[in-house]
């Protein structure tokens, strides 16, 4: 391994956007260098995600020059600050090849290959390890041929070529643990979104741990699967050891990341299991489908720490969610909100507002059904349209939006679902929801672009 780096890593600021929550590195940066790292490269990282001016970054870059290859990650809400350090970047190195990954540029590869053709060399489509590092051995150690590397999209004789995606790794233990250090989860531990969640623990440091990547399901507003593919479990060693990791540092709060942790019901068990074991005081929440959980491995999840369940709800009409290709049925599914209380966990649901068919009576419905679910807390959001969606694809084919969008710094951060419903008629619409439950708001929260998060004591059990 070379003792000078070649290669450079960044997580970009938010300087162009209107951003109140801090973004640390993003976990798959971090699993690339530590991917490089096994195949014997080394690479540095830059965070800016805190850097509020071009100045103090142009001073973190004086040594840019050295780099062979400058990775950047790109999300939807950071794509004009992204495209600032590119061009920084091209100005201060010349000669360095950018390569940039993530959701937003993998859907949008052609669109920004054409506009910034001086600025921007290369785009990972989808999970980066690997072709990441089939990229550096080209560049570097001149092995094989740019045609040879999985989801690249790049220039080539004027024209821009798309090499195929190919089956996604099944083994998910090839690739490396990652862990945040103390530093970076202070950073995260700003956010608003965490200080919201866990502000009865706010002066402990709350870890994220990843059990999985992708998603088996097919939600109309959600590019998960898309980018990842099929849900893909790390072993239950690997989770347990990212958990370890933190505890030995005095971490007792973690958030699992996952879409859909409790998919693999025996993996979850096996976890649930070695926890309480190993004896581990922690307390965790996690994310699940409403089809996921059944009732005899609640009570083992509340006794291995986990305090809190949120399920992606979204609607509790019937038409919404099969128009939103949700793929349940509620009515089927309701008893598992009283499993969750019967074990002493708390409910979060999630509602977005906006869908294809929504209405007065539908968000009646979703009324009804919070009431009847009587949830700790509720998240409801104005439904947005990112690339890579079914949603997106609806937008473009009614000529709402088109992919230049993307390029405009003139538009918002984020497009609102306006197809059915003017913006007005959304926020109208979550008002509803907001005031149906005013009584029973305990603390609310909102962001930047009209997210509402709620925590509820309800006053009456009759409701």
């Amino acid at each position: 391994m070379s003792h000078l780096s070649e290669i450079l890593l960044i997580n970009p600021p938010s300087i162009k956007e209107k951003t109140e929550n801090i973004q640390p590195i993003p976990y798959g940066l971090l699993s690339i260098k530590l991917y490089l790292e096994q195949k014997y490269f080394q690479a540095d990282i830059l965070n800016f995600s805190s850097v509020t001016n071009w100045e103090k970054i142009s001073k973190k870059l004086q040594n840019v020059q050295q780099y062979k290859i400058i990775g950047i990650t790109c999300y939807t809400r950071q794509r004009f600050s992204v495209l600032e350090l590119c061009k920084l970047c091209k100005k201060l190195s010349p000669t360095s090849k950018i390569v940039l990954g993530g959701p937003h540029v993998s859907f949008l590869d052609e669109t920004y290959l054409l506009a910034y053709s001086d600025i921007v060399d290369f785009i990972i489509r989808g999970e980066g390890e690997v072709p990441f590092h089939q990229l550096v051995s080209v560049i570097i150690n001149g092995e094989n041929t740019l045609d040879q590397i999985d989801g690249l999209s790049y220039h080539s004789d004027g024209r821009i070529i798309r090499n195929e995606v190919s089956c996604k790794i099944a083994e998910m233990d090839t690739f490396p643990i990652v862990t945040y250090s103390l530093d970076d989860l202070r950073e995260l531990n700003k956010s608003q979104s965490i200080v919201f969640h866990f502000d009865g623990e706010a002066n402990e440091l709350i870890a994220p741990i990843m059990a999985s990547r992708g998603c088996n399901g097919a939600c109309s507003f959600c590019c998960n699967k898309a980018f990842w593919g099929e849900q893909r479990y790390f072993s239950r060693d690997k989770l347990l050891a990212q958990v370890e990791h933190y505890y030995s540092l005095g971490i007792r709060l973690f958030d699992i990341y996952d879409d859909n942790f409790p998919n693999n019901k025996d993996f979850l068990k096996a976890f649930c299991t070695e926890i309480i074991k190993k004896r581990l005081d922690i307390g965790w929440w996690c994310s699940s489908r409403i089809d996921a959980l059944d009732e005899d491995i609640i009570p083992l999840m509340k006794k291995a720490g986990c305090f809190l369940i949120s399920f992606g709800l979204e609607s509790g009409s019937q038409i919404i969610l099969d128009n939103l290709n949700k793929k349940l049925n509620l009515s089927d599914h309701m008893h598992v909100f009283e499993w969750v209380k019967a074990s002493d966990i708390d409910l979060r649901v999630t509602i977005s507002i906006g869908h294809c068919g929504e209405s007065h009576n539908t968000i009646t419905e979703t009324i009804t059904a919070l009431k009847h679910i009587k949830p700790n807390q509720v998240a409801t959001y104005l439904l947005k349209v990112y690339p890579g969606t079914p949603l997106y694809d609806i937008f473009c084919k009614q000529g709402c939006i088109e992919d230049k969008y993307w390029l405009d710094y003139e538009k918002n951060i984020v497009p609102f679902f306006t197809y059915e419903h003017s913006i007005e008629d959304l926020q109208a619409y979550q008002d509803m929801i907001v005031d149906s439950l005013r009584q029973n708001i305990s603390s609310s929260c909102h962001d930047e672009l009209d997210s509402v998060e709620l925590k509820l004591l309800w006053k009456d059990s009759l409701q």
